[in-house]
């Protein structure tokens, strides 16, 4: 689950036809920096307590990479009962256009305007709607509420 920026850029992604795979992410990238960065104030709860701040980006991941280019939880694990919560403070646009190469190799964790968590269960919420990506599918009108927990061994597979 990706809120923020990467909301916003997956929605200029489906805009650009006339790109394929995960490059039209990286152009998308550019066009939606261009147009200027959103840093919504959100409360963000999670199980060791919780954060105020004004944020760029919020992704809520359970494996390493989205996009097929951004390696966005480097270490996340799916099979570790752990949602890896990844926060970017609020940035300038030319800090952004620093980050965007470290989040495509994954050496983003070590920024100073990365913070990052691992947690069972997070609820983000905003007095207006962010944008919303999950799995890549943007949430019409975005959210003011969103709750995701991990549910250990909810899911039976048939060998």
């Amino acid at each position: 689950v990706g809120i923020g920026l990467d909301a916003e850029i997956g929605q200029a992604a489906n805009g650009m036809s006339w790109f394929r795979g995960p490059m039209v992410y990286l152009a998308a990238a550019f066009r939606t920096l261009a147009g200027g960065i959103s840093a919504p104030e959100v409360t963000i709860g999670f199980d060791e307590g919780e954060l105020v701040q004004r944020v760029t980006l919020v992704a809520v991941s359970n494996g390493t990479c989205y996009g097929g280019l951004f390696h966005i939880a480097p270490d996340a694990s799916i099979a570790d009962g752990q949602l890896d919560l990844i926060i970017a403070d609020h940035v300038t646009r030319a800090r952004a256009l620093v980050l965007i190469p470290k989040v495509i190799r994954g050496e983003h964790m070590e920024d100073p305007a990365v913070r990052y968590l691992q947690t069972r269960k997070v609820r983000i919420r905003s007095a207006s709607p962010l944008p919303v990506q999950i799995d890549g599918e943007l949430i019409a009108g975005g959210l003011t509420d969103i709750a995701i927990e991990v549910q250990p061994r909810c899911l039976q597979l048939l060998a």
